[in-house]
């Protein structure tokens, strides 16, 4: 006979053991360990990946103002060359800045580091989260590469100036000009890098 408010026992219903529990807490604990480890390499990786789209953004805006029809000052009709300066004073900023001493350029930045009252300075970014400008070395066009690091870099300065779309690479304010530019960031733990090359062409790459 069967009573309809009781259930039917089934012998082979059991729940999780202790063991079986235990391993699987176990494995979530190594893989969260792991994951906390490797975060701040990933967060370090990504925070300098997009400091290297930033630089080379803000190098291909200097490019588009120097091609562009874009006025040194309202109403100047004056269309001044543009480009992007770095020093090795100051490994946290660079400046992107408008060539207007004299009118007709010089393939440098005259202003100050800190923009204060300089009529050149559009805009200085700073760079964050610990990252870092590492090094900033010119290129010859035969090959021989002088960098801040071994002390033949002060100051570079990428400059563009319309119509050409080409780069005009100098370095410490003189007048030789360079095949490329290499501009290499690195984050805190300085235990890797990334590189912004800009050729002579204008052309901008990530290595």
């Amino acid at each position: 006979m069967l009573y309809p408010n009781k259930k039917p026992v089934l012998s082979g219903e059991r729940g999780f053991t202790l063991v079986e529990l235990m391993i699987v807490v176990g494995i979530f604990t190594v893989i969260s360990a792991v994951m906390l480890m490797n975060y701040p390499g990933f967060s370090h990786r990504i925070s300098l990946q997009n400091l290297a789209h930033l630089i080379a953004l803000e190098v291909r805006q200097a490019q588009v103002y120097g091609l562009s029809v874009r006025e040194s000052s309202p109403g100047s009709e004056i269309f001044a060359p543009h480009g992007i300066y770095f020093t090795a004073a100051d490994r946290g900023s660079f400046v992107l800045f408008v060539d207007t001493v004299p009118l007709s350029g010089n393939n440098k930045y005259d202003g100050s580091l800190n923009c204060d009252l300089s009529a050149e300075c559009l805009e200085r970014l700073i760079i964050g989260n610990g990252d870092r400008i590492k090094d900033i070395c010119a290129v010859a066009s035969g090959g021989s590469e002088v960098c801040a690091s071994s002390g033949g870099v002060d100051t570079l300065n990428i400059v563009f100036t319309r119509p050409d779309p080409d780069a005009l690479i100098t370095i410490n304010g003189v007048e030789t000009l360079y095949q490329s530019a290499r501009i290499k960031i690195e984050p805190p733990k300085r235990d890797f890098e990334k590189t912004i090359v800009v050729s002579v062409t204008g052309q901008i790459s990530i290595q």
